[in-house]
């Protein structure tokens, strides 16, 4: 009996098929939890700054405005709006919603955030 030493050829091309397979696996996953991680720090992002805005907007003396928008401070390329949605009356108190949002320069939405103003006497 003939002692073999090696490997035949096709059981070098099976093992690069199923290294490449593997690879190409892992480059995907890599790839998609890449895009993940940086839509998620957008996110993250987006909420911090609609909250420094919302604090802005609500401080002026009429609060946050029913429709209004303005660049994103720190990202020019990024949008923020309002928009009046109708009124609601949460805990019996009546109330105007509005919608604050920040976009992306493409139009996508990163955050939305319903806002309850109070009515006054004169506002109702």
């Amino acid at each position: 009996m003939k002692l073999r030493r090696g490997f035949t050829l096709i059981e070098v091309v099976a093992g690069l098929i199923l290294m490449a397979t593997i690879m190409s696996t892992a480059m995907i996953a890599f790839n998609r939890h890449r895009k993940q991680a940086i839509a998620s720090q957008r996110i993250l992002v987006a909420s911090q700054l609609a909250d420094a805005t919302l604090q802005q907007l609500s401080e002026l003396d009429e609060g946050v405005p029913e429709s209004s928008s303005g660049i994103v401070v720190g990202q020019p390329t990024w949008r923020w709006q309002t928009q009046w949605i109708g009124l609601a009356k949460p805990a019996g108190v009546d109330a105007a919603v509005i919608r604050f949002s920040i976009q992306q320069e493409d139009g996508r939405e990163l955050i939305r955030v319903d806002v309850f103003k109070a009515l006054t006497g004169a506002d109702k």
